[in-house]
């Protein structure tokens, strides 16, 4: 096997795993768009909260129009006492991150509104993370018990912390324990039928465009390590043993239960009634720890017990790589806004490290195709004798100091970083809906250019990155080709990579494009100063 079929046999491996990566993997949707903070004035005890401008413009002025109305369950003589609370999180630098409505018909969270995140679903708008009313308590009859509470209807968390009391029959009482900065807040229940605190089927809200419902939401938990499982295997609860911690999931977004002790744990349970909404988390805790917010490597680490597992960067060993990404991209180059601009530079430091290898590369590559008019008359000469040929080919490479994979060696050290590299776009919520440039919005998504009315071989359109891609990839593979009888190679590769990167993130597709630019250039620049090719020997006249 020579030099190009075994970089072909390298290729062909990269494609299939890439196939069975897309095909297998959760097919899950976009990433955020630059958050959009609004100054927060005045204090914790100011009587309205300061609503983003955005949800202003969705919504009727005033604290009620980010509640729901009371369910139609509750009896018309108890809807006069339904009461809202709208809470407002603001953080120490004046933006708000939150803004709940917390209502007394079972002192439920009837929306958690993220003003520093777009929804893509269809609805769009800003994300409201509550589909439906969570962590609600029933009466004997089963409706939401009427609960009371002194609490202002409007209330804002920025100067310190504040709590929501609400109080029932029998001592009843739940409280809401709300820190400025923080996705998380405190939730404890004491006296009445209290035992323990459930997360409700559906709860968590679709965010996405045109999410794959049946693999959109799943259960998380950590027990003895990291565990999930999709809400289409969980129609019969599930026990998830004694846990860290437990929650619904969807791609960018979570609604988690902690034990309020850091170093504590409970038992949990996992329910989903139907494949396609968010499943149900029932604890045997009174006092736990809600974390309600974005999927996110930082914040989740920031919260400890190993929830930044969440974030899910690829294989054992790829997730280390994709950790560096991911950190080199966020941290390295935080002064960069634009991210399409981040891989570029992502892209140019991973062939820069990778040089002296392109360099071992070329070299050999060069040593290569001086032997190939010798390896093909040893062909010829042991066509029918296979083990002495790779003998015979064998001394031939060690009298010329030709290593057989030296060619291979850029490609496959790419490879951990292309998957790695996979799973942060498509799971990194610092890139969902992060643009690049024009039509580019999103690079965690396909980019196409020229949509299709229906997907047409598993494409829903032409995207110019993917077409420059293939292009980029044909010239670099006419450059660096050693063996004519494989020039058929030259043409179907590039076609097949340009199908499959249709498919793949914009983002991915942008690394690889500029990847095989620096490559041609870097050929290029190894060439110089090569001399030319003897040209074959005439043969001489009988």
């Amino acid at each position: 096997m020579n030099d190009q079929q075994r970089l072909l046999l390298a290729s062909v491996l990269m494609a299939i795993v890439l196939i069975a990566a897309w095909t297998l993997g959760s097919r899950r949707s976009p990433r955020q768009p630059a958050p959009v903070p609004t100054a927060l004035s005045g204090t914790a005890d100011s009587t309205a909260p300061v609503i983003p401008d955005t949800l202003a413009a969705e919504a009727p002025a005033g604290p009620d129009s980010l509640a729901p109305a009371a369910p139609d369950s509750a009896a018309a003589s108890a809807e006069a006492e339904v009461r809202t609370v709208t809470v407002a999180i603001g953080d120490r630098g004046g933006a708000t991150i939150a803004v709940g409505s917390l209502s007394t018909a079972g002192g439920s969270l009837r929306s958690w509104i993220l003003p520093g995140y777009r929804s893509l679903s269809e609805a769009d708008g800003l994300v409201d993370l509550v589909a439906r009313p969570a962590f609600e308590t029933d009466g004997a009859d089963g409706t939401p018990l009427i609960l009371h509470t002194d609490s202002p209807e409007t209330l804002l968390v920025a100067a310190g912390a504040d709590s929501v009391v609400f109080a029932g029959p029998d001592g009843f009482r739940k409280v809401y324990r709300f820190e400025p900065g923080s996705f998380s807040f405190g939730l404890g229940t004491t006296g009445g039928s209290a035992g323990g605190i459930s997360l409700e089927p559906g709860a968590l809200s679709f965010t996405e465009t045109a999410p794959s419902a049946g693999v959109y939401f799943s259960a998380a938990w950590y027990a003895e390590k990291y565990r999930t499982a999709r809400s289409s295997s969980l129609e019969d609860e599930r026990p998830l043993g004694r846990v860290k911690w437990a929650g619904a999931r969807s791609q960018y977004f979570c609604l988690l239960l902690l034990p309020e002790d850091p170093e504590g744990r409970f038992d949990a349970f996992a329910q989903a009634p139907s494949r396609e909404v968010s499943p149900g988390i029932r604890v045997l805790d009174d006092r736990v720890t809600v974390y309600a917010g974005p999927v996110d490597y930082e914040e989740l680490r920031a919260l400890g017990r190993g929830t930044d597992k969440l974030v899910d960067f690829g294989w054992p060993v790829i997730r280390w790589i994709g950790r560096l990404i991911y950190l080199f991209l966020s941290v390295v180059l935080v002064g960069i806004p634009n991210w399409g601009v981040r891989i570029i530079i992502l892209s140019a430091a991973m062939k820069a490290l990778l040089w002296p290898l392109s360099f071992s590369s070329a070299r050999s590559m060069r040593r290569m195709q001086k032997v190939q008019p010798q390896l093909q008359e040893l062909q010829k000469k042991h066509a029918n004798d296979p083990m002495r040929l790779r003998q015979e080919m064998q001394k031939l490479y060690k009298e010329h100091g030709v290593n057989p994979l030296g060619g291979c060696l850029p490609l496959l050290l790419q490879m951990p970083v292309f998957f790695a590299l996979y799973r942060v776009l498509q799971n990194g919520m610092d890139l969902r809906a992060a643009g690049f440039m024009l039509w580019m919005t999103d690079l965690s998504r396909p980019e196409v250019l020229i949509p299709f009315g229906a997907p047409i071989l598993g494409m829903n359109g032409i995207g110019l990155l993917a077409v420059l891609m293939g292009i980029s990839m044909f010239w670099q593979q006419k450059l660096t080709m050693t063996d004519p009888s494989q020039k058929s190679m030259l043409y179907m590769m590039p076609v097949l990579m340009t199908w499959l990167f249709m498919k793949f993130p914009a983002g991915l597709t942008l690394y690889w494009f500029v990847n095989n630019i620096l490559s041609i250039i870097e050929q290029v620049i190894l060439r110089r100063g090569r001399p030319a090719a003897a040209p074959p020997a005439a043969s001489s006249p009988r």
